[in-house]
């Protein structure tokens, strides 16, 4: 077995620091990590109470019956190193260190250099201090403080240095249908570091994509070469920190992180292929456009609307950001005025549907079709689907017909087509139903950083 491995499925853990009181790490973590007896034995350590959760528990490590291949803390700090101590002399292999007040609050960094010294004999490998744990939806163990009910499968890594984030973009992607299915929340990095994590995950065959959050890096050389293999194998997004002295301030403080040179990390990130964004809003649309959508090999892109003036936004937004909207070529704006009669629906790119009076679903089916055999566009935008039925409300069913089509017709055809809309699936029935088959972009630049993730990747890929 990989160290790692005793992590994401062990055959016997514990939750050392299980509680009762609903407002405490211990049982958050306890009620999310009974839910993995399916798949291998869980135990509780609570000193005082008998049970927790109506579950037998035991009064420390020794007492446990089983051989613990991994165990998560959640004492006082003061008491960690005892804990650990314990689970050394019992061989237990991993463990998760939840507890906080290290070397990011000035008087726990003795208690760190403490950790440190454990560290240094190798008999347990460490996650955290002052981290959220993990989870790893398919194997069905969640030691964070996220719900399970929340957590749903997908071919997503978010390995991160702060575990909020990742709890948050889990609330806000799961009614868009964009999850992460394992997610790592490294802390303080006492032992295991994020680079450990993204070899780990570089070699895991349901791992599409990784996702970095990072305020800093420790072993600048290592964290090198291990992303230079992996970055060319599946695509690795990264949102790091910038370098202002009030964000260096606010990492220290948060993981005791020293915030490198952000010029100097983006030189790195070019020269590893990283695909780099600024919003974290737009980790989960990007990171799940690359097994959503077909490879994007090309700049010119095409837009249907039903109306100008998001035409004219994302045109701006594309171009701004480096990307061209090509004018069709004559031939082709000729067999377009066939497709849209009315003089009033322009064709030249931006296509404005809206002012052609029509909302038959070749109207849009055929220009998308004609445009790709042309081979004058290398991707395809269609704004506006789901806001018709703010008008009539029968539109929904349209609306649902041509998405559900467009869909087909991606997958079919190899080229990708983007959907955008500003409404959300709380304003737009329609909306709401085409999620449920596929992504919806919600903002110009949302759907602009993941077109420039796409090519990225799959320019330098070929």
């Amino acid at each position: 077995m990989h160290v790692l491995d005793y992590f994401f499925q062990p055959r016997c853990c514990a939750c050392v620091g299980a509680s009762n009181n609903r407002m405490s790490w211990g049982n958050w973590v306890s009620q999310n990590l009974l839910a993995y007896r399916k798949n291998g034995k869980v135990y509780l350590v609570n000193p005082k109470d008998e049970t927790v959760l109506g579950v037998k528990t035991f009064p420390n490590i020794s007492a446990i019956p089983d051989q613990l291949d991994f165990i998560v803390i959640i004492v006082p700090a003061p008491k960690v190193i005892s804990v650990l101590e314990e689970a050394i002399e019992n061989n237990v292999k991993v463990a998760t260190i939840i507890t906080a007040g290290y070397a990011e609050a000035e008087e726990g960094q003795t208690l760190q250099k403490e950790l440190e010294n454990i560290v240094k004999k190798r008999k347990i490998r460490i996650q955290g201090p002052n981290c959220n744990g993990f989870f790893h939806v398919k194997n069905s163990i969640n030691v964070s403080s996220q719900p399970n009910k929340f957590l749903k499968d997908s071919p997503v890594t978010f390995i991160t240095q702060s575990g909020y984030i990742g709890q948050a973009l889990s609330y806000w992607g799961g009614p868009r249908n964009l999850t992460f299915g394992k997610y790592v929340s490294v802390g303080n990095e006492i032992d295991l570091t994020i680079t450990d994590y993204v070899e780990y995950f570089g070699d895991d065959p349901t791992t599409k994509v990784i996702v970095l959050y990072i305020e800093g890096v420790r072993d600048g050389a290592r964290f090198r070469k291990v992303l230079q293999k992996v970055a060319n194998k599946k695509p690795v997004i990264v949102w790091k920190t910038g370098d202002s002295e009030a964000v260096a301030r606010a990492a220290r403080s948060h993981t005791a992180k020293i915030v490198g040179s952000h010029q100097i990390f983006q030189c790195i990130s070019r020269q590893l292929k990283l695909i780099e964004i600024r919003d974290v809003e737009h980790i989960l649309p990007l990171s799940h456009a690359f097994f959503t959508h077909p490879p994007l090999l090309g700049k010119r892109i095409g837009i249907i609307t039903f109306g100008a003036g998001f035409g004219v936004v994302l045109t701006d937004t594309l171009t701004r950001a480096g990307f061209e909207v090509p004018e069709f070529s004559e031939q082709t704006q000729r067999r377009l005025r066939k497709i849209i009669p009315a003089y009033r629906a322009s064709i030249k790119n931006p296509i404005d549907i809206g002012a052609s009076g029509s909302y038959e679903p070749d109207t849009i089916l055929r220009p998308v079709k004609l445009l790709f055999s042309n081979d004058e566009v290398d991707a395809i935008i269609v704004a506006n689907l789901g806001e018709g039925e703010m008008v009539i409300p029968e539109a929904e069913q349209i609306e649902g017909y041509i998405a559900k089509k467009l869909q087909q017709l991606e997958q079919k055809l190899n080229r990708p087509i983007f959907l955008f809309t500003i409404l959300t699936e709380f304003d737009s029935k329609t909306v709401k139903q085409i999620l449920q088959r596929g992504p919806v972009y919600h903002s110009a630049g949302e759907l602009t950083t993941v077109i420039k993730g796409l090519y990225q990747f799959y320019k330098t890929s070929n």
